[in-house]
């Protein structure tokens, strides 16, 4: 069973990301477990330190380059994206091709940020 934090932490880059699981996050997940999975609370296997990439507002970017309609920018954001993938690659598909698109995507413009 894979448990893990969402959104907690500190924020930090490639370089400066700490790839040792400290012994206090491990202690919070466990705490986790023993409230909410009690079963699950049993030997840890393996731990690993991994980068979340996010947006300002957690929500993905799915727009065309303001300086360019040739250019698509899709930044699902790591894992939270990977699990929309199917459709994330439908909708960049039906941008490229000029087709009508399955779903607004004005919530996820660049001209959010401005």
């Amino acid at each position: 069973m894979k448990v893990a934090l969402h959104h907690q932490g500190a924020i930090v880059t490639a370089e400066t990301v700490s790839r040792t699981v400290g012994d206090d996050e491990i202690a919070f997940v466990r705490s986790l477990l023993a409230r909410h999975l009690p079963a699950a609370n049993g030997r840890l296997l393996e731990s690993s330190v991994c980068l979340y990439t996010n947006t300002p507002d957690d929500h993905f970017i799915l727009d065309r380059h303001p300086a360019s309609e040739r250019v698509i920018v899709a930044s699902p954001c790591s894992g939270h994206g990977f699990k929309f993938s199917s459709a994330i690659g439908e909708l960049i598909a039906q941008m490229a091709r000029g087709e009508p698109l399955a779903f607004d995507l004005s919530p996820f413009s660049l001209a959010r940020f401005r």
